[in-house]
C-alpha cells in the first residue's frame, strides 16, 4: 500500500519528468511569437506595445523579474518552464486526497500532451491558468468529499482568484462550472442553503478579487468594464461559432493555430470520444448517486472542464489550439476518474494492461505531434528573427517599426514602438502622445515593392533586403507627418 507522502514524490516524479520532456524536446532559442512579444514588452526595458482589450495583467505581473535584468530568449523559457513545472505540481497535487493514485496518473496523461509540452517554454497565459484550474476543481472535490474542511473551499477561493488575474474571462467560465457542482446534491440528501450560498460567495469573491486589477484597468483605459468587454468581443470575434469543434479537433495532433487542411485526424476523435464518455458517465453516476468516491470527485472535473471548453467550441471566432488546455486539464483528471475499480483480480489486471496500452499510444502520438509542431514554430519564426536582425542594424531608439509580418517582435527586438502596416493603407497607427512633431523615425517592413504602397517611402531610404538573407522583402522610411495616425 502507497501512502500519501509516496503518492507526493510519485506526483514530483512524473512532475520532473514532464519537464525533462519539454526541455528534451523544444528549443530554448526559438524565436518571440506575436503574443508573447507584447506581453515582454510590458515589463522590459523600452516601449510597451499595444495591450489590447483582451489581455489581462496577470501575466506581465509573473514575468516582472526577467524584465528587472532584461533576460534574453533562452532564459524567460527556462524561466517559464520552472514556473509551470512547480504549478503543475500544485495543480495535480490538489487532487491527491480524493483521487490518491489516480492524480498522479492524471498528471502524466495531461503531462504527455503536446499542447503543455510546447507551451511550456512559452509566454502565454494558457497553462498557468490550465494548473489554475486544476487546483481549483482539486480543492473544490476536497471540500465537498467531506475530506477536507472550509480550508480547501478557501484555497480553491484563491485558485480562482489567481486564474482571474491572469484570464478573466476564462475564470468567469471556470468559477461558473463549479457553482453548477458546488449546487449538485446526492439524490435523498438536501443541501442547506445557507451552506449553498457559502459555497457560491467563496467562489464569487475569489473570481471578483482576481477580476479587480482588469476592472481598475478598463475603467482607466477603456471607459469602463463594459466597453471593454465589448471592445474584447469585437477582438476575438464573439458570437456563434460551432464549425470552431472541427477546428479544434483538427487541432489535436497540431498545428498550434491557423487553417487545417488534412482534416479531423482518427486519433484525435478517438481521445475527444472517450473524454466525452467519460465526462457523461462521471456525470449521469453523480446525478443518481451510483457514483464511487472517485467519480463523484471526477465529475467536478468534468463538468469545470466541459464549461470551460463550450467557450472556446462555440462563442469564440478566434482559435487557436491553447485555448483549450484548461479544459484539457480538468478533462484528463474526469478521464482517469471515470475508469472503474471493481472487479476481480482478472478484471483489474486487464483494466491496467489495456490503460496502459492507451497511454503508451496517446503519448506516442502527441509526443510525435509536439516534435511536429516545435520544428512548425521553429521555421515560422525565422522570418521575423532575420527581419529582426536587419532593422537592429539600421534602426536607433526612439523609433516606430511597422511591418506587415510580427511587428511586435521585431519592435520589441530593436527597442522601438510597433504597428502593423498595411501595403494598400496611407495610415500606420502608433499608440503615442498627440503631438506629431515629436514623432520618432518610421521604418517600414513590406515584402510590396514600396513605390506600389499607400506610404511614400523618404527619397533614399528604400533598401531592398535581398543581401541581408529576407529576399522579396524591403525597409524603408516613411515620413511620421504624413503616415501616422496616433491613438
Amino acid at each position: 500500500m502507497i501512502d500519501k507522502g509516496d503518492k507526493r514524490w510519485l506526483l514530483l516524479a512524473v512532475v520532473l519528468g514532464y519537464a525533462v520532456l519539454a526541455l528534451a524536446m523544444t528549443d530554448l532559442h526559438r524565436g518571440l511569437a506575436y503574443d508573447e512579444a507584447i506581453y515582454l514588452s510590458q515589463v522590459y526595458p523600452g516601449p510597451a506595445l499595444p495591450f489590447t482589450a483582451p489581455r489581462a495583467r496577470g501575466l506581465p505581473l509573473v514575468l516582472t523579474p526577467l524584465g528587472w535584468i532584461d533576460a534574453p530568449v533562452p532564459v524567460v523559457r527556462g524561466y517559464l518552464l520552472a514556473l509551470e513545472a512547480g504549478l503543475m505540481y500544485v495543480g495535480f497535487n490538489a487532487w491527491l486526497p480524493v483521487l490518491r493514485g489516480r492524480a498522479v496518473i492524471a498528471a502524466a496523461v495531461f503531462g504527455v500532451g503536446w499542447l503543455p509540452l510546447f507551451y511550456s517554454t512559452e509566454v502565454f497565459p494558457n497553462l498557468p491558468v490550465a494548473f489554475g484550474a486544476v487546483a481549483a476543481t482539486g480543492y473544490l472535490a476536497r471540500y465537498l468529499s467531506g475530506s477536507s474542511g472550509r480550508t480547501a473551499l478557501l484555497a480553491c477561493s484563491i485558485a480562482v482568484a489567481l486564474v482571474a488575474l491572469i484570464r478573466p474571462t476564462e475564470a468567469i467560465f471556470i468559477t461558473a462550472g463549479l457553482c453548477v457542482v458546488a449546487a449538485i446534491r446526492p439524490p435523498g440528501s438536501k443541501l442547506p442553503g445557507r451552506e449553498l450560498l457559502v459555497r457560491w460567495a467563496a467562489l464569487i469573491l475569489g473570481l471578483a478579487v482576481g477580476c479587480l486589477p482588469w476592472v481598475v484597468e478598463a475603467r482607466l483605459r477603456f471607459g469602463g468594464p463594459l466597453e471593454r468587454v465589448r471592445a474584447a468581443s469585437r477582438n476575438i470575434g464573439a458570437g456563434f461559432h460551432p464549425d470552431n469543434v472541427r477546428q479544434q479537433l483538427s487541432f489535436t495532433d497540431g498545428p498550434a493555430s491557423g487553417s487545417v487542411r488534412e482534416g479531423i485526424p482518427w486519433l484525435g476523435a478517438l481521445w475527444w470520444l472517450l473524454i466525452i464518455v467519460a465526462a457523461a458517465v462521471l456525470t449521469v453516476r453523480l446525478l443518481i448517486g451510483r457514483a464511487d468516491r472517485f467519480q463523484q470527485a471526477g465529475a467536478v472535473a468534468a463538468v469545470v472542464g466541459v464549461v470551460t471548453a463550450a467557450q472556446y467550441l462555440f462563442l469564440t471566432q478566434v482559435q487557436e489550439a491553447r485555448f483549450l488546455l484548461p479544459a484539457y486539464a480538468n478533462l484528463a483528471v474526469a478521464l482517469v476518474a471515470a475508469v472503474p475499480r471493481r472487479g476481480g483480480r482478472l478484471v483489474s489486471v486487464l483494466t491496467a494492461v489495456t490503460s496502459l496500452t492507451i497511454f503508451a499510444g496517446f503519448a506516442g502520438w502527441q509526443i510525435g505531434a509536439a516534435r511536429r509542431v516545435e520544428a512548425q514554430q521553429v521555421e515560422a519564426r525565422h522570418l521575423a528573427e532575420r527581419l529582426t536582425d536587419v532593422v537592429r542594424l539600421q534602426v536607433v531608439p526612439p523609433c516606430v517599426v511597422a511591418g506587415e509580418v510580427a511587428f511586435p517582435v521585431i519592435a520589441f527586438e530593436a527597442g522601438c514602438r510597433g504597428a502593423p502596416f498595411r501595403p494598400d493603407s496611407p495610415d500606420i497607427t502608433v499608440q503615442v502622445g498627440s503631438d506629431r512633431s515629436a514623432m520618432p523615425l518610421v521604418y517600414v517592413l513590406t515584402s510590396t515593392d514600396p513605390a506600389r504602397t499607400g506610404v511614400h517611402p523618404v527619397p533614399g531610404t528604400v533598401r531592398a533586403l535581398a543581401a541581408d538573407g529576407v529576399p522579396g522583402w524591403w525597409l524603408f522610411i516613411a515620413r511620421p507627418n504624413e503616415v501616422v495616425r496616433t491613438l
